[in-house]
């Protein structure tokens, strides 16, 4: 084959021109491609009449990187007028990359059978190889900083899932990218979870709708990942046969796998699903501590656009595109008597880098009522304490003069001064800890026991999928929100929607059943959700042992119900 035909072969070139390193270390190899990275290269330079656009969700260390940058090596030193731009999730991620591509370039030799090779560099600071004469360029930086402008011809995009803000990072930066002619876009990542920017764009790519090829690539499928010797079958684990009968892994494998499940994921084996996955199932499964999973969550979804969207101001409800509230259901009419409203605010500062303000409305049925929560309208904005209270009038106004929840723990009691002076159909706080037939305080309050409370009743509703949920941002925060300890939860993403729709459905709990003894939870819970399945009994008796006196409670609010 002559030379300079050849250069234009990938795979002829990079097991010449190229070496790397190996993972185990020791002297450098040539470049050969593995099983995986061919099927990349064989799909990027299956039609070179337009832009080739992939997306890969992948398993940790299978070289797609290291492709990546043997690809824009080769197309950078043998033409002209190339700009290459490779961004990672983090600067020291950045700085691996550029030297997968420094050691390309230092190990390239000068010369092939008296053709020169090696373009040549010009000096600089910065992650950058700049080959002046041919006017070609490979910029690497990390997500961190401001893309650079400019037309961008190949882009690398590695661990998407973990930039900071991936939607605005990739607004800046697509712009450059061709939308006709020749170019690569590669976006590869390894999941962070069960949602977010990454899982949407895997999704839309899958459905066809984004222009990516979507390629997914589980730790099975690399011939390298094997230990010797074998793992014996009568050793396997339950998980370890369900492996072998899905994916034909042999014992060499396992050996691998139970290797990397206890030395790299703590035996853990969500944890192993999220860094060596075998599908994109078990990639985008839940994180760690977190309460609930995905396949919880999916029987109470029916997240749907909103039917209406606006703001808030003295003269009621205004329409607008991009507003803060959002409706998916409007107001029954007052003269329906089955189905009432309650909505659970949760109180931020107001300021920019304060928590927001979220309003979370939901449609109950009245006592004695068949029915469960629905949620209708979501409002999520940053306003001062006084403003959020007449903003939570309005929204109350508008719905039949919903019973409104607002959390009075932190900043709460502006809010909820300010309602008092408003708005008449308020909750009146009953302490799930102690045996009192009234109470002083007005308002939610959210201490370690009453969360502890909402998070049990919310996991019956969830587990026994009475509940409708609407929000995608809802969804979101609940699919993140974790166990931090024997007494703590929070939001892995934020928990402000969260805590704001517990407030509501916990409302509506007390108000549905006033005269229920805490000692009896268990039996109340039992017979509003149905048989509990096994699992859950010791949940239940959790929540029982939290309760340090018994009785039954009443409180003056309940009666309008």
């Amino acid at each position: 084959m002559d030379p300079r035909n050849a250069f234009r072969d990938f795979d002829w070139y990079a097991e010449r021109m190229l070496f790397i390193k190996p993972a185990e270390g020791g002297e450098v190899t040539p470049f050969t491609c593995r099983p995986i990275q061919a099927a990349l290269n064989r799909f990027l330079d299956s039609d070179q009449t337009k832009p080739r656009k992939i997306l890969v969700l992948k398993s940790r260390r299978m070289g797609v990187s290291s492709f990546i940058s043997a690809k824009f090596t080769h197309i950078a030193c043998t033409n002209a007028h190339i700009r290459a731009v490779v961004a990672a999730h983090t600067g020291p991620d950045a700085a691996n990359i550029f030297g997968i591509y420094e050691r390309f370039y230092k190990l390239m030799p000068d010369f092939w059978e008296g053709i020169p090779v090696k373009p040549e560099r010009r000096g600089g600071t910065g992650q950058s190889l700049d080959f002046s004469k041919i006017d070609s360029r490979i910029d690497v930086s990390s997500a961190l900083q401001e893309p650079r402008g400019g037309d961008v011809q190949y882009l690398h995009l590695s661990e998407v899932a973990y930039y900071p803000d991936p939607e605005r990072y990739l607004g800046a930066l697509l712009p450059s990218f061709p939308i006709t002619g020749r170019g690569i876009l590669v976006l590869e990542s390894t999941s962070d979870g069960p949602a977010g920017f990454y899982k949407d764009q895997w999704d839309a790519a899958v459905d066809g709708v984004s222009g990516y090829e979507p390629f997914f690539f589980g730790w099975h499928e690399d011939p390298t990942f094997r230990l010797f010797p074998g793992l014996p079958r009568e050793e396997w684990s339950d998980e370890e046969v369900e492996l072998s009968r899905r994916y034909g892994c042999d014992g060499e494998q396992l050996a691998w796998y139970r290797d990397v499940l206890y030395t790299q994921c703590f035996g853990s084996i969500k944890r192993r699903r999220i860094e060596y996955p075998s599908s994109p199932e078990e990639a985008f499964t839940n994180i760690l501590g977190t309460v609930w999973e995905r396949s919880d969550l999916l029987p109470c979804l029916e997240l749907a656009e909103p039917v209406w969207s606006g703001t808030v101001g003295k003269q009621g409800l205004i329409p607008h595109r991009e507003g803060d509230l959002l409706i998916w259901e409007q107001p029954v009419d007052k003269s329906e008597r089955y189905f009432d409203y309650v909505i659970g605010a949760d109180v931020g500062g107001g300021l920019a880098d304060s928590d927001l303000n979220v309003a979370s409305v939901w449609k109950v049925p009245r006592r004695g009522m068949n029915g469960w929560p629905v949620q209708v309208a979501e409002m999520s904005c940053r306003q001062d304490v006084v403003t959020w209270g007449y903003t939570l009038a309005i929204i109350g106004t508008h719905y039949n003069r919903a019973l409104i929840s607002a959390e009075v723990t932190g900043l709460g009691r502006g809010t909820q001064a300010t309602l008092m002076k408003c708005y008449h159909r308020l909750h009146r706080w009953v302490p799930w800890d102690k045996y009192r037939s009234t109470s002083d305080t007005w308002g939610w309050e959210t201490t370690w026991k009453s969360k502890q409370i909402m998070v049990g009743l919310w996991d019956w509703l969830i587990k026994s999928r009475r509940l409708t949920i609407q929000s995608k941002e809802l969804n979101e925060e609940l699919l993140f929100f974790r166990q931090t300890g024997p007494e703590q939860y929070e939001g892995a993403r934020g928990d402000d929607r969260v805590i704001a729709a517990m407030i509501a459905v916990c409302s509506w709990y007390q108000h549905m059943n006033p005269n229920v003894g805490l000692a009896d939870l268990r039996a109340t819970l039992a017979r509003l959700h149905g048989a509990m399945p096994r699992a859950q009994e010791d949940v239940a008796d959790d929540l029982v042992k939290m309760f340090k006196r018994s009785g039954q409670q009443r409180n003056a609010s309940f009666e309008r119900w």
